[in-house]
């Protein structure tokens, strides 16, 4: 059997189309089975949108000023330990 791989959608994309399921699933008419079936797209939508943020935010640098206003480059994943 031969397994196709699903065609990677476009960040973007995939927020318009998660904004449509929202709105779908908000929807009274909505039948349970269709809500449930949105639910699962939806997930995997965000499941495919977190990846692609996570990978982006390993390529990002922050300038950080450092004493006598030496700047530094730092990973931007150090400044979200800052924060908590």
């Amino acid at each position: 059997m031969i397994v196709l791989a699903k065609p990677k959608i476009k960040f973007e994309d995939a927020i318009l189309k998660l904004e449509e399921i929202v709105h779908k699933m908000e929807e009274q008419s909505t039948s349970l089975e269709e809500t449930f079936k949105l639910y699962k797209e939806g997930v995997s939508l965000y499941e495919t949108c977190a990846k692609t943020i996570a990978a982006i935010e390993k390529d990002v640098t922050i300038l950080v000023e450092k004493s006598k206003g030496i700047l530094t480059e730092e990973p931007f994943d150090s400044m979200e330990d800052e924060h908590e």
